[in-house]
């Protein structure tokens, strides 16, 4: 992924590449095996014979869950990582992909000048070039406010000439309100139907009206409400790369990270791929969890909690693919007992209508005393996914927000929540997890040497660690398109 660097900025280079490193709703209530948790004899459970793996499907998506241990450590923080995959069927040959409505959010605020808006505009020349005769575009404009530059239309030769002369006349102005662009981007949809709906948001800034992350995030979560997905696109190096994230996991998106203005064009054409390919829209995960037991993250997806369920939002189900998500989940470790941990189930919608993948049990999981036990029972190979695709990179994502504004001591706790875990792989076999782990270490140095850098360095180094890290976490968002081509 090379990065142009001004001549005589070697710290700049090392430290972007070392930052881097090396690389409704159904409601189920399943019959728990927790409902009278067995006492576990001190003298001795490997918890072997537990099962690692459930599963579920309505013959049209299938739903599984594989724990990464059969047991936790007494007294431990009892975390247990659940492997949540969702996959939908391939299209039969002979049915045509939903028709797909596409409204694109622009940023032609001041910064924007130049060759910035230059490449939005080819890049939105070229979308209209790409949609279909059944699709819909529309295009919505903000800088201090936000307004339709077209509606939401079908292509026509008349429509498609109309759309270039307004882009193409397109002029920058003004400050950068992302609220106001994302909820006239909001109005523009239509209610739920069976066409599969996709929200693109393009700025180079950071909201300049004071509105509050909360209420940014709230509209990327009215958008996902109305079974559409938000993609979010940063463009240069002024934008809050923490809100622009968090907008795409809101709205069960992809989030690009553009240093590299000329890949616009393709990655607005890889979304438009990507929503071709679309299954069903607007899933939802339920997670039912026994008393004590606590969902306390979804991969950085937002929870909606009510009593013993959570509801996760999955969004888009791509055809053929998978969408994985990882829970992460504690249980109490007071006592040495076995316990369920609780029941998913899968909701989404299809050709206007809503179905439901029926509940599948979560693996049991038992409190143990003793280190080798607690080995024992772990699952190496999930185990290791875990590692990997959760907890490093998160790890890289909040190394990305520690040199952006945090400090040393942010950096020295993720990696070592994360270094904890190295003798752990090695003692499992999993040697790629131990180099994965050690290369962090080495990110977490350089990225200790960012936060001191000049500002243009550490805005990359930033960027490009949150950008890296969110995109191995969410890498089953990305149906179409190849998020590392940005930077």
């Amino acid at each position: 992924m090379a990065l142009a660097v001004k001549k005589g900025s070697l710290l700049f280079a090392s430290l972007v590449v070392g930052t881097f490193g090396v690389h409704g709703v159904y409601r189920a209530r399943a019959k728990s095996p927790a409902a009278a948790s067995v006492e576990v004899a001190r003298s001795g459970v490997s918890a072997s014979s537990t099962p690692v793996r459930s599963s579920a499907s309505d013959g049209k998506v299938q739903l599984s869950a594989a724990v990464d241990r059969r047991a936790v450590l007494q007294q431990s923080d009892g975390l247990v990582h659940v492997e949540v995959t969702v996959k939908a069927d391939a299209l039969p040959a002979a049915l045509e992909p939903a028709a797909t409505d596409v409204v694109v959010v622009v940023d032609r605020s001041g910064s924007m000048a130049g060759e910035k808006l230059e490449y939005a505009k080819q890049a939105l020349l070229g979308l209209i070039e790409r949609v279909r005769p059944d699709d819909r575009l529309g295009v919505v404009v903000f800088d201090s406010a936000a307004q339709v530059l077209f509606p939401l239309q079908a292509p026509g030769e008349s429509n498609r000439g109309t759309w270039r002369s307004l882009v193409r006349s397109l002029e920058t102005a003004g400050g950068t309100n992302i609220r106001d662009g994302l909820d006239v981007g909001l109005g523009m949809l239509a209610p739920a139907t069976d066409r599969v709906t996709r929200v693109l948001l393009l700025s180079d800034g950071q909201d300049t009206n004071g509105n509050a992350f909360e209420t940014l995030v709230g509209r990327a979560r009215a958008i996902e409400s109305k079974h559409a997905v938000l993609s979010a696109f940063g463009i240069g190096q002024d934008f809050d790369e923490h809100v622009m994230t968090a907008l795409a996991s809101a709205g069960t998106g992809a989030f690009y990270y553009l240093a590299k203005l000329a890949v616009l064009p393709g990655m607005l054409d890889a979304e438009l791929k990507t929503a071709t390919e679309t299954y069903a829209s607007g899933a939802q995960l339920r997670v039912r969890v026994e008393d004590g037991v606590k969902v306390v993250s979804a991969g950085g997806m937002p929870l909606e909690v009510q009593g013993n369920e959570v509801l996760i939002p999955v969004g888009s189900l791509y055809a053929g693919r998978e969408r994985k998500i990882w829970l992460s989940m504690n249980l109490p470790t007071d006592a040495l007992i076995e316990r369920g941990l609780g029941s998913i189930a899968l909701s989404y919608r299809r050709s206007g209508q809503t179905f439901a993948v029926p509940a599948a049990t979560l693996p049991a999981v038992a409190c143990v005393a003793g280190q080798d036990k607690f080995e024992q029972a772990i699952a190496a190979d999930v185990w290791g996914r875990a590692m990997v695709e959760e907890e490093l990179s998160r790890a890289r994502e909040e190394l990305g927000d520690a040199i952006a504004r945090g400090t040393a001591a942010d950096v020295d706790q993720s990696v070592a929540r994360v270094q904890a875990q190295q003798q752990l792989a090695e003692k499992l076999g999993q040697t790629g997890v131990a180099q994965e782990i050690s290369a962090l270490q080495e990110s977490g140095v350089r990225a200790k040497l960012a936060q001191q850098a000049a500002p243009a360095a550490r805005n990359v180094a930033a960027k490009s660690s949150k950008a890296l890290g969110y995109g191995k976490r969410n890498a089953s968002s990305y149906a179409g398109s190849d998020w590392s081509q940005g930077f």
